[in-house]
């Protein structure tokens, strides 16, 4: 899905009868499989969060605002949800929208409706919304690629891409999104402080690849007022991987093949030998007690 404004919605309504690209058409049925219902107002009384909706905020002040627009001009973009196996339905966009309307005084709101659609493509059109919110948060934007990735994985449409593959569905450009998914290694402490404009996406993924109680401390810092740049977050990267001892080569054993010569055949070779050993290995493993 090419483009950072892409409305989900008007695809997937335009998805059967050609008034979007071919690709987003494509992703479309690709992901989705399922069919859609004309869209038809539902009672906001049977429409249910998804179950991820917890990790992303929604500021009271933009529901208000829209809550005062709904009470002028209506719902004027319907959601999108898919029907659960109680009857009831699990809203995929729209989660702000349905908030404000039933703030506004309503009872029910227009909804495009997927049946049979399964978890997975479910949770992809969740986080693809959400992630084009305006107001969303760092750590949301980390948790939406990282959620996105791992559709794409399930679903195997990655084909042998990664953050390119991100890029291609959410319209961000590859550096962007490999610095969001570097603040999935922060640890709580540092992740509030992105979130909370304390510390800059670039500081963080410098500090994201630092030990859990080296980033402890840094966000300690961080909450009693220090300010930490780019450049003091490479730095402090620099000094650990400095600090860190140096990998060992693994063990190598060398057995001298004059010292094992006579338990051998006559006239055996080394590479010969090699083999005698390693069948002397699997039958001791074999018949040990």
């Amino acid at each position: 899905m090419a483009g950072k404004n892409f409305n989900f919605t008007k695809a997937a309504r335009g998805a059967t009868d050609g008034r979007t690209s071919a690709a987003a058409q494509n992703t479309l049925l690709t992901l989705i499989g399922g069919s859609t219902q004309p869209v038809q107002p539902l009672a906001l009384s049977m429409l249910d969060d998804h179950p991820e909706q917890h990790r992303y905020h929604m500021s009271q002040e933009d529901i208000d605002w829209l809550a005062e627009s709904i009470k002028v001009m209506g719902v004027l973009q319907p959601i999108v949800v898919r029907n659960k196996p109680d009857g009831r339905y699990e809203i995929l966009a729209g989660h702000r929208r349905s908030t404000a309307a039933r703030q506004a005084g309503l009872t029910t709101i227009p909804a495009l409706v997927y049946t049979d659609l399964d978890d997975e493509s479910a949770t992809y059109i969740f986080h693809v919304t959400n992630l084009g919110q305006r107001s969303i948060l760092p750590s949301e934007k980390a948790f939406g690629y990282q959620e996105v990735l791992r559709v794409l994985e399930a679903k195997g449409l990655l084909n042998g891409q990664t953050t390119a593959a991100i890029a291609q569905e959410t319209g961000e450009d590859v550096r962007t999104i490999q610095r969001y998914q570097r603040l999935n290694q922060l640890t709580r402490g540092l992740l509030d402080a992105v979130d909370r404009g304390e510390l800059s996406v670039r500081a963080a993924g410098e500090l994201s690849y630092l030990p859990e109680k080296q980033q402890e401390r840094v966000a300690q810092r961080i909450e009693e007022g220090e300010q930490i740049t780019q450049q003091t977050a490479r730095a402090m990267r620099d000094k650990s991987k400095r600090a860190q001892p140096a990998k060992q080569p693994p063990a190598v054993v060398k057995i001298k093949f004059a010292a094992i010569k006579e338990y051998l055949p006559e006239n055996a070779t080394e590479k010969e030998a090699s083999e005698y050993i390693l069948e002397a290995l699997e039958f001791w493993r074999d018949h040990r007690e």
